[in-house]
C-alpha cells in the first residue's frame, strides 16, 4: 500500500492510497458473497451462485461499490496510521480510481493547531479597583432597604419615597417642537384626569423614538442614587397614576455617560405608585438582623462593626473576581492577537451548531422548535456572520488555553485532585462523607481535573499579562490538540450572540 499526503486549504488532508490489484479482487470477491446471501437469483440457492452469474444479474458495478465500502474502511484506517494524520472528524471518501492501480482518495479534516508564538511578550495594564468607605456605605444603604418598612402612599411623592414608574426617554434636540407642545397639553391634560379607569389614556405617548426604556423600574428619590443628576427632584410631588414629563441636561462626560453627555434628554414618566419607606436604625441589633439567616445557631451575631469589615472583605472579592475576569478577557484578545490558528471549516460548524442547540435550551425550546420560532433554517445560521464570528472566537480562545496548558507545563497532582475533592465535600458538614462515592468516578475526577486545569491557566495569564515571573517554557510553543486533550469551558469567550454556549469538541477524534 503507497500513501500519499497533500496538505490542502481550510486544513484539510488529502491521502492517495495506491492498492495492488489482487487485495481489490479478494474484497470483490467477498462482497459478492455477502450479496449473493441477499438476493434471489434464479435456479441457484442463496449464497450459491457464481461470481459471474451474480456479476450479470446485478452488475459489475454494483459489486465493485460493496467492495469498496468494505475495503475503504480499512484502508482508510492504515493510512491515518502511515500518515500520521490527526483527523477533527471522520474523512470522506473523495474519488476512487480503478486505473492504473485501484486507488482511494480521502480528505480528512485534521485537528485544529495553535502556535502561541511570542505569547510571554504580552503585557496589559492591571489596575485593581480599590474599595473605599463609600462602597460599604452603599452595601450598607441597600441592606437597610431591604429591611425597611414599605407602605404605600396615596400622597405626592417626596425625597426618601420610592416610586414604581415606566421611564421613557427622547433626545429633546431632535424632537419636533409643536410635536413636544401638543405631547405637553396631552401629558397636562392627563394629569388632571385622575379619576379615569380606561387604561388606553396611558396610549397617548409615542415610545418608539425613546433612547431609554424602564418597565415597572423602581425608583428611590435619592439625589445620591439617582440615574441621572435632577432626576428625583423632578419626581418630587408626583402621585400614583400620573404622567410627569421634565428635560435634563446630561453632565458633559463622555466616559461616565457615554452618547448622552451635554444633550439634553427629556423623560417621560408613568407613575405606577408610590411608597413611603422608613429605614431601620444602623446599629448592632441591625447587624444581628440581617445577618440572622447566614449564621449557625451557636456563631454570635456581629456587631455594626464587624458587619461593616465582613461586607468591605466580601465586596472587595467581587470587585477583584469582576476585574480579574475582565482583565482575563483583555490579556486573551491579546494572546488571540499573537497566536497563529489552524483548524478545519468541520470545526466552525460544531460549534455553531452547539451555539444553536444551547440557544435553544436556554429558552426551552427543541431545536426545531427554535428555528421555527426565529423563521430561521439551519443553513441560515450557518450562514449567519454573527454565528460564525462568534463560533471562531470562542475556537481561537479555548486554543488558546490549550496551547498555554502545553507551553507553561500546567498540571495538576493527584494530591492536589484529592485536596479539591474534600474541599467541595467540606461543603456537605457531617453527610461529607456519604457523598464521597459520588467523586469515585473517572468522570468526576476528569472534572475536577480540568476544572483545576482551568483554574491554574487562567492564573498564568493573569500573570503572563502582568509580566510576573513564570517556569521556562516548553522547548516547542506550538501544539496540537489531537487525542487526550483535555476540555475546558473557557468563561472568557465571546460568544455572542449565545454568551453561554458550551464548549466545542475541539479534543474529538472520530476515526473511521
Amino acid at each position: 500500500m503507497n500513501v500519499q499526503t497533500e496538505k490542502l486549504e481550510n486544513h484539510i488532508a488529502r491521502l492517495t492510497v495506491e492498492i495492488e490489484t489482487d487485495q481489490l479482487d479478494k474484497a470483490k470477491k467477498k462482497a459478492a458473497k455477502k450479496i449473493a446471501r441477499q438476493v434471489n437469483i434464479p435456479g441457484f440457492r442463496k449464497g450459491k451462485a457464481p461470481y459471474r452469474i451474480l456479476a450479470n444479474y446485478i452488475g459489475e458495478g454494483a459489486i465493485l461499490e460493496e467492495a469498496i465500502e468494505d475495503l475503504g474502511n480499512n484502508i482508510y484506517s492504515k493510512a491515518l496510521d502511515e500518515s500520521e494524520i490527526l483527523p477533527y472528524t471522520s474523512g470522506e471518501l473523495e474519488d476512487f480510481k480503478l486505473d492504473p492501480q485501484p486507488t482511494f482518495i480521502f480528505t480528512v479534516p485534521m485537528q485544529p493547531t495553535v502556535e502561541m508564538n511570542d505569547y510571554a511578550a504580552v503585557r496589559v495594564d492591571y489596575e485593581m479597583p480599590e474599595v473605599d468607605d463609600d462602597d460599604v456605605k452603599d452595601a450598607l444603604h441597600r441592606l437597610q432597604e431591604e429591611h425597611a418598612l414599605v407602605e404605600e402612599s396615596a400622597s405626592p411623592a417626596k425625597m426618601g419615597d420610592r416610586i414604581t414608574a415606566d421611564i421613557h426617554g427622547f433626545y429633546a434636540d431632535t424632537d419636533d417642537d409643536d410635536a413636544d407642545a401638543e405631547d405637553s397639553d396631552e401629558a397636562e391634560e392627563h394629569d388632571h384626569d385622575e379619576d379615569s379607569d380606561d387604561p388606553e389614556t396611558h396610549d397617548h405617548h409615542d415610545f418608539s423614538d425613546a433612547i431609554i426604556h424602564g418597565h415597572d423600574d423602581e425608583v428611590y428619590l435619592d439625589t445620591e442614587r439617582e440615574p441621572v443628576p435632577g432626576f428625583a427632584e423632578n419626581l418630587v410631588g408626583a402621585t400614583p397614576d400620573s404622567d410627569v414629563e421634565f428635560t435634563i441636561t446630561y453632565p458633559d462626560d463622555e466616559d461616565k455617560w457615554g452618547d448622552h453627555a451635554g444633550r439634553d434628554v427629556r423623560f417621560v414618566v408613568e407613575v405606577k405608585s408610590v411608597e413611603n419607606v422608613t429605614l431601620p436604625e444602623l446599629n448592632d441589633d441591625f447587624a444581628a438582623r440581617v445577618t440572622e439567616e447566614e449564621r449557625d445557631e451557636d456563631e454570635d451575631a456581629p456587631t455594626l462593626l464587624e458587619l461593616r469589615v465582613r461586607l468591605r472583605e466580601n465586596i472587595t472579592k467581587q470587585v477583584e473576581d469582576g476585574y480579574k475576569s475582565e482583565y482575563v478577557e483583555s490579556v486573551m484578545d491579546e494572546l488571540v492577537q499573537v497566536a497563529t490558528f489552524a483548524y478545519p471549516k468541520a470545526m466552525i460548524d460544531n460549534q455553531v451548531d452547539s451555539m444553536i442547540e444551547n440557544m435553544a435550551q436556554r429558552f426551552g425550546f427543541s431545536v426545531e422548535d427554535y428555528l421555527r420560532l426565529t423563521q430561521k433554517t439551519i443553513e441560515d445560521l450557518h450562514e449567519d456572520p454573527d454565528y460564525r464570528e462568534s463560533a471562531e472566537n470562542y475556537i481561537k480562545r479555548s486554543l488558546v488555553m490549550r496551547g498555554i496548558l502545553e507551553a507553561e507545563n500546567i498540571e495538576v497532582s493527584d494530591e492536589q485532585i484529592a485536596a479539591e475533592i474534600d474541599t467541595v465535600l467540606s461543603q456537605f458538614g457531617e453527610q461529607a462523607e456519604m457523598y464521597r462515592s459520588l467523586f469515585d468516578t473517572p468522570e468526576m475526577r476528569d472534572n475536577v481535573t480540568n476544572n483545576l486545569l482551568e483554574q491554574r491557566i487562567i492564573d498564568r495569564i493573569v500573570a503572563i499579562g502582568r509580566g510576573e515571573e513564570a517556569p521556562a517554557p516548553a522547548a516547542e510553543a506550538s501544539t496540537d490538540t489531537g487525542e487526550g486533550a483535555p476540555e475546558f469551558a473557557d468563561d472568557s469567550a465571546d460568544t455572542e450572540p449565545d454568551p453561554e454556549t458550551p464548549e466545542s469538541e475541539v479534543a474529538e477524534t472520530d476515526e473511521s
